[in-house]
């Protein structure tokens, strides 16, 4: 990330990059060197931005933003142009791939009803966002999003209680999930689970029958293809064709870590939003910033501007503390079902 340094006094938050005065003097003198010359990036609107004053800290399981000095209200924390946030319809996505994704999450509806929460079709993008996200997962490295992908946590640290089933092993989950049974979003698991189950067949032979993702590889996949030992549920249709793979195991583990992830961290018509989405949330009330629809620019004087998803700090954050967005006013079982995962 290059170091930008963020300014204020136009209608919409802009950022100029931290160069010396002598540096820009020189960039003013090399103005004919054309687009691809140092005066000329100046004025080109910045695609990410991350405020100065935060520091990347944590670790695989928990990573967070904190603030290394004392932030203001209103000030932009995150910038992430629209362009830059994985979804269907970003740039980097082929035409290809765009025609496939959208085929795969066609076959998806035709085969079960994805009318629950985990699973919404009335969302729209959502099923197609989940489908992207698996085939960028099973492409792996050769995947063009593969650092950001690395970035993302494990399944075990982005599953929602629906998936807990196919996770963890099959004590553990059925012991935490007794538990969410008698709360108000008992039944809307209940539902994303039989959803799941006639999608992916039933979590013990899709893991062997002792709970639990396991590995991959041809015994996994002979467990998973044919679910008829166990008393199990065979899948409605195989997902390795429409997710691009050859390993139907790898297939169905993409498909789960991608759902995990979009219940998780995806923002409603933006899609997963690199860097933003490291930020940790909390009932609205004990949050610190909030996420804002926004235009990038170079300078407040530049004509190029980029739409962007931002986070804006709401109120003062003092130095250590970590920034935290709004995740709306949920009970704890409906915060736990939208926003967290087992554990944590």
């Amino acid at each position: 990330l290059r170091s930008w340094r963020i300014t204020s006094g136009s209608d919409a938050p802009y950022c100029q990059e931290g160069v010396s005065k002598d540096d820009r003097s020189s960039s003013k003198k090399k103005k004919g060197k054309g687009k691809h010359g140092q005066a000329a990036h100046l004025h080109r609107a910045p695609r990410l931005i991350l405020s100065e004053k935060l520091q990347i800290c944590g670790d695989d399981g928990n990573v967070t933003l904190r603030a290394i000095a004392t932030i203001n209200p209103g000030e932009l924390l995150v910038g992430v142009a629209l362009d830059r946030c994985l979804h269907v319809r970003a740039p980097s996505i082929t035409a290809n791939d765009r025609n496939a994704t959208e085929q795969a999450a066609d076959a998806l509806r035709k085969a079960a009803p994805l009318s629950t929460p985990l699973l919404d079709e009335s969302d729209p993008g959502r099923v197609e966002l989940i489908v992207l996200l698996a085939r960028e997962l099973v492409k792996g490295e050769d995947s063009i999003w593969a650092p950001y992908l690395r970035s993302l946590p494990a399944i075990e640290y982005a599953a929602p209680p629906s998936l807990w089933p196919w996770v963890f092993a099959a004590d553990e989950a059925s012991l935490a999930l007794a538990c969410l049974s008698e709360t108000s979003v008992g039944e809307a698991i209940a539902a994303d689970v039989a959803d799941l189950t006639r999608l992916v067949g039933s979590s013990s032979d899709a893991n062997g029958g002792d709970g639990g993702t396991g590995g991959s590889g041809a015994s996994e996949e002979a467990k998973g293809s044919d679910a008829v030992a166990h008393g199990g549920v065979r899948p409605v249709l195989q997902l390795s064709p429409l997710l691009g793979g050859e390993n139907e195991a790898d297939a169905r583990a993409a498909f789960l870590h991608a759902i995990g992830l979009v219940s998780t961290r995806a923002i409603s018509g933006a899609g997963l939003v690199p860097l933003l989405d490291l930020l940790n949330g909390a009932p609205t009330g004990q949050h610190n910033a909030t996420i804002e629809r926004t235009n990038l620019a170079a300078s407040a004087t530049s004509k190029e501007q980029v739409e962007c998803v931002a986070a804006i700090s709401s109120s003062c954050i003092q130095t250590g503390e970590e920034v935290i967005l709004a995740y709306g006013k949920h009970s704890a079982a409906e915060f736990l079902y939208h926003c967290t995962p087992l554990f944590y």
